[in-house]
């Protein structure tokens, strides 16, 4: 029987079920993220059967790990680029890791978050549904369940919580990787 692959919490094989996978149709810079999300252990089985790596690839990328002469960042930075290439292109896997260092430059903000206008009190969940930030009200609340749905960095666990024009501007995010930045009135010349 052969090796499965592990998914991004590196123990549990990748099922969408349970939340450890890479899609392979998300947006270059999603499946970015989650290649740099893996764990440092789980790299060489995702070289092995992603990148199709020989034993001696392998071992040396082990090697190189152990004594430190390679960063695991920089091996897991290098993996996401070629992943993002071979699903996309090589123009989207630098669009990606460029997305990726603003984020981390930036604490976790990107410089491009999407801007949306909001002229009367919405749901939370309702907003992510409309935004597509989420696949469904189920998904939305078990991600407000796991403590991943942010407005404004704070955790949002209220199913009821609502966002209103005078709160605003404010930035939602679910996950690691989705924003948007919700105004009163979206001027002209942003991108929606």
């Amino acid at each position: 029987m052969g090796e499965s692959l592990p998914g991004t919490d590196g123990e549990v094989k990748m099922s969408k079920s349970m939340g450890n996978d890479i899609p392979l149709l998300s947006e270059p810079w999603d499946m970015f993220g989650k290649v740099m999300s893996i764990p440092d252990k789980a790299m060489p089985i995702y070289h092995k059967l992603i990148l199709g790596w020989t034993p001696a690839q392998i071992q040396e990328l082990e090697d190189g790990l152990d004594s430190g002469t390679l960063h695991p960042n920089d091996a897991k930075m290098r993996l996401a680029r070629e992943i993002v290439t071979i699903y996309h292109s090589a123009e989207g896997a630098e669009a990606a890791q460029k997305r990726w260092d603003e984020v981390q430059r930036n604490r976790g903000l990107p410089d491009d978050i999407p801007v949306e206008s909001l002229t009367e009190p919405e749901r939370v969940l309702d907003i992510l549904r409309r935004l597509k930030m989420v696949g469904s009200g189920n998904e939305a609340k078990r991600l407000m369940e796991q403590d991943g749905v942010r407005l404004n960095g704070e955790l949002v666990k209220d199913f009821a919580a609502t966002i209103t024009p005078d709160m605003l501007p404010v930035v939602l995010q679910v996950g690691k990787r989705k924003f948007v930045r919700l105004v009163a009135k979206v001027a002209e010349g942003q991108t929606q």
